[in-house]
């Protein structure tokens, strides 16, 4: 096969995922946000994680996500978290939108943004937390976040793939980890807080 037919084909690979991906967010959002972000996070996950096992060509995968990045991004403020929260949010897909783009169109960075979506693995786990509340949808979701945003970004990403990696990408790192850092800020802080609680409960018991 000619390489500009190979290309044509890619395109429309692309334009369909895109289509397909765009036509579950909105469904989904007709239903709720969250199920919007729960759909994504597998779609992104799944197949960045499929992508880098088998090595396909990471431009559909990244096409799920860019599309993702694009479409909640208006409908962020519906969420159910604070202002801040919202704001890192708004500049993290602004951050995904910088790694993924040059991908699509110039068909560079593609393994180093595979392995960056696979921390969407996470937001499963925060959709169930967001859903239910429960203590059990926080631990799993914090175990999530601490394996993928912060020991495989840190011990492999970091140490392993940004050394080799363009000027353009070392500079978009910098305030993607600086986000995902005050995010595990935020984490231990709740979970302390949590703890704490427990803890207070617990004497009040003894006391009563």
């Amino acid at each position: 096969m000619e390489f500009s037919n190979w290309n044509q084909i890619k395109i429309i690979g692309i334009f369909l995922c895109s289509i397909f991906s765009l036509t579950i967010y909105y469904f989904a959002n007709k239903v709720s946000v969250q199920l919007l972000v729960f759909a994504h996070s597998i779609l992104s996950s799944f197949s960045s994680i499929i992508s880098l096992i088998f090595g396909f060509d990471p431009s559909y995968s990244i096409s799920f996500t860019s599309v993702y990045f694009i479409f909640h991004t208006f409908y962020i403020h519906q969420e159910p978290c604070k202002l801040t929260e919202k704001i890192t949010t708004y500049f993290h897909h602004l951050l995904g939108l910088g790694f993924g783009f040059p991908e699509l169109i110039l068909q560079k960075n593609g393994y180093v943004c595979l392995c960056f979506q696979a921390n969407e693995v996470s937001n499963i786990f925060l959709s169930w937390y967001r859903w239910k509340k429960t203590n059990i949808s926080g631990i799993f979701f914090a175990i999530a976040f601490f394996s993928t945003r912060v020991l495989w970004d840190t011990f492999y990403i970091l140490p392993f793939l940004l050394p080799t990696a363009s000027l353009y990408l070392k500079v978009l790192s910098v305030p993607l980890f600086t986000i995902q850092y005050i995010w595990l800020y935020k984490i231990i802080r709740k979970f302390t807080n949590f703890i704490l609680k427990q803890k207070s409960k617990k004497e009040e018991k003894k006391i009563n």
